[in-house]
């Protein structure tokens, strides 16, 4: 059986770097916004390839009244 938890889509911020956006459901009914993004500072196999940020509602919260919370903000706009 195979189970859709969500979708992402190919965005460009206005440097021009490309990243996954979209929303995956964690938990039954309970979905999050991600992106996922290129690791720019590995130096070897073992570093990974990519990363995947989580906007948590904490930090949704204090983006709504405007203070900056993380460098991954502006990914969720």
């Amino acid at each position: 059986m195979v189970k859709k938890i969500g979708a992402l889509w190919l965005k460009k911020k206005e440097n021009n770097q490309k990243f996954l956006a979209g929303e995956i459901e964690i938990v039954a009914g309970i979905k999050t916004k991600i992106a996922i993004l290129k690791n720019k500072r590995k130096k070897n196999e073992k570093q990974p390839d990519y990363h995947i940020i989580v906007l948590t509602e904490s930090e949704k919260k204090r983006k709504e009244e405007g203070i900056k919370v993380s460098e991954a903000e502006n990914f969720f706009e």
